[in-house]
């Protein structure tokens, strides 16, 4: 196409999904975290929020979105409790409740990988829900390769995932761990958009994403820091001042299972 024949984008633009074009239709964001600390129960906060049109720690949909998650790691007794704990936490009216419910359907998958995960399992389902976002949780339980290969980890997502969302004319999501956190003078001091490489394994797992979120530990059990690590701006976080910033602290609920 040329590039006289693209078009600019226009407001309400139906293919925008999340604020400010941060993430649209046929786009992909890495949503990465340590092991343990809660990633699936802020996916799952996220997609209840969008469900129903609400910004989710100042991200904000465009319209309430439906989320479709592919996951592995909670059985049904956690992903309840994750449910009840983010629809109490955040007092959710019994309205809101049955709406955010409804645009959000979770299938549990621990058999396929590679590309049997994208044909067998991506595919019919995307093609049979619709999601506005398919979420992806975790994704070394689906690459089917190592995480330090850029061959493999390009293959999964480039040549299997891209060409979904595209066909299918959704977004997606994948939750992937951080490496184990070097200490002592090999810990790192990281910066602005250096905090979109502090994914496991081949850089790209920061390359291939249209935004990164990355979850940091602050040295507390239970408070956190939320970095927009790529196209952060797109999200026009303020701080108390009113200046541009591109981090939120954020911590677990005191009683129930989600975040604040």
């Amino acid at each position: 196409m040329g590039i006289g024949l693209l078009q600019t984008p226009v407001l309400n633009d139906p293919n925008e999904l999340l604020k400010h074009r941060y993430l649209c239709r046929g786009g992909g964001m890495l949503l990465v975290g340590p092991a343990g600390v809660g990633k699936s129960t802020l996916q799952m906060q996220a997609s209840l929020c969008w469900g129903i049109g609400r910004e989710f720690f100042g991200i904000h949909p465009a319209r309430p979105l439906k989320s479709l998650l592919i996951q592995s790691e909670n059985d049904h007794g956690d992903l309840a409790e994750m449910r009840d704990g983010v629809l109490d936490g955040l007092a959710f009216s019994p309205e809101e409740r049955v709406a955010a419910c409804a645009n959000l359907l979770v299938a549990t998958e621990d058999m396929r990988k590679a590309v049997e995960f994208c044909d067998e399992v991506v595919e019919p389902l995307v093609a049979l829900h619709k999601p506005d976002l398919l979420w992806i949780d975790p994704a070394l339980a689906y690459l089917g390769g190592e995480t330090n290969s850029q061959k493999d980890v390009g293959a999964f997502l480039r040549n299997g995932i891209n060409p979904i969302v595209h066909r299918h004319q959704c977004a997606v999501i994948i939750l992937h761990h951080t490496n184990k956190p070097p200490s002592g003078a090999e810990k790192p001091k990281w910066n602005g958009s250096e905090f979109a490489y502090l994914g496991s394994g081949s850089a790209e797992w920061a390359n291939w994403p249209r935004a990164v979120l990355a979850l940091r530990t602050t040295g507390s059990h239970d408070i956190f820091e939320l970095q927009a690590g790529k196209r952060g701006s797109r999200l026009k976080w303020e701080d108390e001042e009113g200046e541009r910033t591109y981090s939120k602290v954020i911590g677990h609920g005191h009683t129930r299972q989600y975040w604040r």
